[in-house]
């Protein structure tokens, strides 16, 4: 037999075969050693010499893809099968030597496999062990005392578009505090209406807190709670379940803010669309947790919602985000801090309220690794009665602020080195408008309370409410 100057690829097994012209079945490949690439290929050339050949195969053919020690040893005992062999038929001894070399080969194949085997399913228990090892040691540095903390314990992983995308538009805006009833959901709510009839393009609220208060404000008169064992829209979003695709289309996840009117009839608001939440966000909160603290997560889950908010055809349909975020540093809080440009603080003008916004800011320059490009757009004072001590608490809520971001290296207190304060003018907090929580059960008040009752006010301070923040973000 002659030997092939390319190397064969089996059909059986799809492995590189060496350099040889036999069998047939077998496609053009570069040469590769033969002995623990393709068994089969190997076998069935060998039982070939056997059933074809009349001349001695050539094994420097087979030696060229293999070890030295190999080929010689193959040699000398097809040698010395000749002396052994009885008979003068040279033609039936290069049989029987094929079929020996054939069954020595095989058996060899089978015990080198059996070894290989083992050593395998050995390495893989040791790495398995190591894997686990692993894995514990980096869910305990997690809530090590004397660590960082759950959500700098392990070091940021990025995507490497991260700065060039959150230094353009669109901005995304997040309403948050760690302080809950602070009316973030009601200010976050009317923004986003009041934003789609000034912007007259779509705008998207994400509800981030599993009460789904804002949800209940976004799609009234509709059927918006998940059925189980479906999950809410806040929850795919931030386990990564929703591809940016499924956000843009109309059709998709983002459903149009509706409302009932005096009537009764459902209506929508142009332009404003919302992801809802209901209590199935905290049970996915925890596991996205846990699945990224066990390494079971490839990605960073942190940038999670960043992904997607932050996606091309995401940043070309919607005007502007906003996002309601949870009173605590949860998994869909920290990703909303991620991905947001900007963050408004509301408050309510008590000394204790005020005090909570400087423990709030602390937590953001604790954590402005993860978000460098976040900035604070300004304080508002909520659910205010024009009591006395409410202008000190505002001013309390600026100075605490103030005092804790002096000094960092990251953006977050852009405001003060351009000499704006923080805390907005008190002519500017929202006041304790009854018609605001009557209006709950019928949709958000910017959209669903008629001019008799006060409509035009709420529709008035919400607008100049929008005028001052667009003008602070576009700094």
């Amino acid at each position: 037999m002659r030997s092939s100057a390319a190397g064969k690829r089996c059909r059986r097994c799809a492995r590189w075969s060496p350099a040889i012209s036999w069998p047939a079945t077998c496609a053009e490949a570069r040469p590769v050693p033969p002995d623990l690439r393709c068994k089969r290929y190997r076998s069935a050339c060998l039982f070939q010499v056997a059933r074809l050949c009349q001349v001695q195969p050539d094994f420097a053919a087979l030696g060229d893809a293999m070890t030295v020690i190999w080929s010689d040893g193959l040699r000398k005992l097809w040698n010395a099968l000749s002396d052994v062999i009885p008979g003068q038929n040279e033609v039936v001894k290069d049989v029987i030597k094929g079929l020996m070399v054939a069954v020595l080969v095989a058996a060899i194949t089978w015990l080198a496999s059996k070894v290989v085997g083992l050593l395998r399913r050995l390495l893989a228990r040791v790495l398995d062990r190591n894997d686990h090892r692993w894995r514990v040691e980096r869910a305990r540095s997690a809530v090590d005392r004397g660590g960082p903390g759950l959500w700098l314990a392990i070091p940021a992983d990025r995507p490497p578009e991260y700065v060039d995308r959150m230094s353009s538009r669109p901005f995304v805006l997040a309403v948050a505090n760690e302080k809950g009833g602070v009316s973030k959901t009601t200010t976050a709510a009317n923004l986003a209406s009041a934003f789609a009839r000034r912007f007259q393009r779509p705008i998207l609220l994400l509800d981030l807190d599993f009460q789904g208060s804002a949800g209940s404000l976004m799609h009234a008169g509709t059927q918006w709670q998940p059925q189980p064992p479906h999950l809410s829209s806040a929850s795919e979003a931030i386990s990564g379940d929703i591809e940016p695709a499924m956000l843009v289309r109309p059709t998709g996840f983002a459903r149009e803010f509706t409302w009932i009117d005096s009537r009764g009839v459902t209506r929508r608001t142009p332009n404003a669309f919302g992801l809802a939440a209901f209590y199935d966000l905290k049970d996915t909160e925890d596991r996205v947790m846990v699945e990224w603290l066990l390494g079971d997560r490839k990605q960073d889950v942190r940038y999670t919602l960043y992904r997607l908010l932050r996606a091309p055809g995401v940043r070309e349909r919607f005007a502007l985000v906003l996002i309601d975020c949870p009173p605590r540093l949860t998994t869909a809080c920290v990703q909303a801090l991620c991905t947001s440009t900007h963050i408004l603080i509301p408050t309510v003008l008590d000394p204790t309220s005020a005090k909570a916004v400087g423990y709030f800011a602390t937590q953001l320059k604790r954590h402005e690794g993860l978000w460098p490009h976040l900035k604070v757009v300004g304080v508002l004072g909520t659910m205010t009665r024009q009591l006395q001590g409410e202008q000190d608490a505002l001013r309390i809520a600026g100075d605490q602020l103030r005092a804790t971001l002096v000094g960092n290296e990251s953006k977050l207190n852009w405001l003060d080195r351009l000499g704006i304060p923080y805390e907005l003018p008190y002519d500017m907090v929202l006041r304790d408008i009854a018609e605001i929580g009557r209006a709950a059960e019928r949709g958000i008040a910017y959209d669903c309370v008629s001019r008799s009752d006060g409509g035009d006010d709420i529709r008035g301070y919400f607008d100049r409410l929008c005028a001052v923040l667009e003008d602070r973000m576009s700094k």
